[in-house]
Parts: C-alpha cells; sequence; structure tokens
C-alpha cells in the first residue's frame, strides 16, 4: 500500500497511543470514502502471514487478545475467522456483543446483545455471523472466498463477508475469552458514510439477500421481507429520510446486473445451504428505532410473527 503523510487529525481519530505507532511503525493508505471494505482488502491483500488481525479504529484489544485469538484458531485448524467478545469501553462491565446469527430477514442478530457480564449466557462458539469490530481471519480462505464486497461500502459488510463464508464451506469460530473494548464515537462525531445509513442499510439488506440466499428461500420469506421492509419505510420517513430510502432502491435496481453475476460466481461455489445458516432469532433493534411510539409492541409482535414464519417455512427449504 502507498503510504500517505500523517493526517493532522489523527490524534483525535485513534485511541491515545495509537497514532504514535501508527506514524512511526505503519504504512497507511487514505482510500477516500470508499469505506471500510476496501481498506480491509487492501490490508489483506498487502499482507504475507497466515492470519490476520483486523481491528477497527475505535476499537481496542484486551493485552491477551490476540494471544488468545491464535490459541482458537489453532484449536479450530479449518477455521476463516475467528471473533472475539466485544465489551463497552466506557461500561466494561457489558458485552456489546459476541458472535451471532443471521436472521432470514437479513439480519445480523448477536448473543448477549448489549448484556450485563453477570447475567450473560453462554455464547455460541461456532457463530454464522460476527462483527468486523475486530476478527482475526485466515488470509487464504479469505481470498479464496472473494474478501469483503466492495459494493457495500458500509454496513453490513460483516454479515455479507461471514454468511458468503458459510456458504462456500469455511466456519467462523466465536472465542469469548479474547475480549475487545469497542469506543463508538458519538452520533455528531461520525464520518459521512454514517449520514448515509438510511440508504446503505436498505440497500446492502436486499444486496445480501439477493446475492447469497437460494431463490426457494427467497421466495418462500418474500411476504415476511416485504412486511418487514415496510417497517423500514417507516422508520426512514420517521427519521425524514425518504430521499436516502429512495436512493437506496434506485441503486440496487442501477447495479442488478453486477449483483446477479456476484450471485452466480457464488451459488456454483456453494457447500452449505440456508437452512443451515439462517434462522429467526430475536431482532436487536438500534435505540433510536425503539424511541418510536409503540416500538417495543411492534417488535415483539414481529419477532414472534418471524419465529412462526420459519417454523412453518425452514422444511420446506433445500437440504
Amino acid at each position: 500500500m502507498p503510504p500517505f503523510p500523517r493526517p493532522t487529525a489523527m490524534s483525535s481519530r485513534f485511541p491515545p497511543g495509537v497514532s504514535d505507532v501508527l506514524a512511526s511503525e505503519a504504512r497507511l493508505g487514505d482510500y477516500g470514502e470508499s469505506g471500510p471494505c476496501e481498506a480491509r482488502n487492501r490490508a489483506v491483500l498487502a499482507a504475507s502471514t497466515p492470519w490476520i488481525f483486523l481491528i477497527d479504529a475505535d476499537a481496542e484489544p484486551a493485552p491477551d487478545c490476540l494471544e488468545r485469538l491464535l490459541e482458537a484458531a489453532e484449536a479450530h485448524p479449518s477455521a476463516a475467522v475467528i471473533s472475539p467478545r466485544v465489551l463497552l469501553a466506557k461500561d466494561p462491565g457489558r458485552i456489546q456483543y459476541d458472535g451471532g446469527s443471521c436472521h432470514f430477514l437479513g439480519e445480523m442478530c448477536f448473543d448477549n446483545a448489549r448484556r450485563p457480564l453477570s447475567s450473560a449466557v453462554a455464547p455460541s462458539l461456532r457463530p454464522v455471523v460476527a462483527a468486523t469490530t475486530a476478527l482475526l481471519i485466515h488470509r487464504e480462505r479469505a481470498l479464496g472466498a472473494g474478501l469483503f464486497d466492495p459494493e457495500l461500502v458500509f454496513f453490513r459488510e460483516d454479515l455479507e463477508f461471514c454468511l458468503r463464508l458459510g456458504a462456500l464451506g469455511f466456519p467462523v469460530v466465536h472465542c469469548p475469552e479474547a475480549v475487545v473494548y469497542h469506543r463508538p464515537a458519538p452520533k455528531e462525531a461520525r464520518g459521512p458514510l454514517h449520514r448515509r445509513r438510511v440508504f446503505f442499510q436498505t440497500r446492502n439488506r436486499w444486496w445480501t439477500i439477493l446475492k447469497l440466499f437460494e431463490w426457494r428461500t427467497v421466495a418462500l420469506t418474500l411476504p415476511a421481507q416485504l412486511a418487514y421492509e415496510a417497517l423500514n419505510l417507516a422508520f426512514a420517513l420517521r427519521e425524514r429520510e425518504a430521499a436516502q430510502y429512495a436512493a437506496s432502491w434506485l441503486s440496487l435496481v442501477a447495479n442488478l446486473p453486477g449483483l446477479l453475476r456476484s450471485r452466480r460466481a457464488v451459488q456454483r461455489r456453494r457447500k452449505a445451504a440456508d437452512r443451515h445458516l439462517l434462522g429467526a432469532p430475536e431482532l436487536t433493534w438500534r435505540m433510536e428505532a425503539l424511541r418510536a411510539p409503540l416500538a417495543p409492541m411492534v417488535q415483539r409482535a414481529t419477532n414472534a410473527l418471524c419465529r412462526g414464519w420459519w417454523r412453518a417455512v425452514a422444511p420446506l427449504l433445500s437440504r
């Protein structure tokens, strides 16, 4: 990766001490607003080690985190991804998330989301998905799966990457003994990509569904997908983001030929069926959505209806 001069804002963009390490030892690359997918892909291509530790700038690993992750990698030699437990840096007694499941609606559902450590349940050690806050990834297996999809740019790229790995037969392993502390930036300090959240969340959800789900799964879950999309539209209207919502659909349609080419490339190599990768776990809604009138009641009803729908259609999916 070509280096570029140290940014003047580096000290405010990274945790204390990290900026000095970056300035003295790291190769830096400025890729504008191409998003984290492009940055991670370039890092993987530039690396030469079998395992690569990817971590976001707003996260900090515990002193023994990498050691625990490498132990898990040694214990699971077929794994493509090893994920740590993520705690909130401002409240280290609370889990932000462990690994998780993929809902048939195209959402990530994390184990122990926002749960105190004292009441945490044992998370799945073989989750389907994991957040890209911090991941140890196997370089050759990630390359073989096609790395992160740069078309997604931002949001849900971790879901698409892990679900694609699973479909191709490369497992994700979770290591709760490895801990990372996450310090999310306040809303007002987030970059321009965050301000297009509605656009990316809407487009990328459907991108993932149309690229990775089997057509039978798409057909059998379509009524539920459309009902859920109506909720997303209502949220976009409430947040006065109708323009972003409309733009997301225009972008999806405009890029449909490329999406279908990507779909064919994945489906030709598929080894695991959707029935083994998808489910109907509890949906975790963002705090902004939960502040809407009647939102908790709508959330409970949505989860109950999804569980019933999945029980009805799961036996009909490909084996």
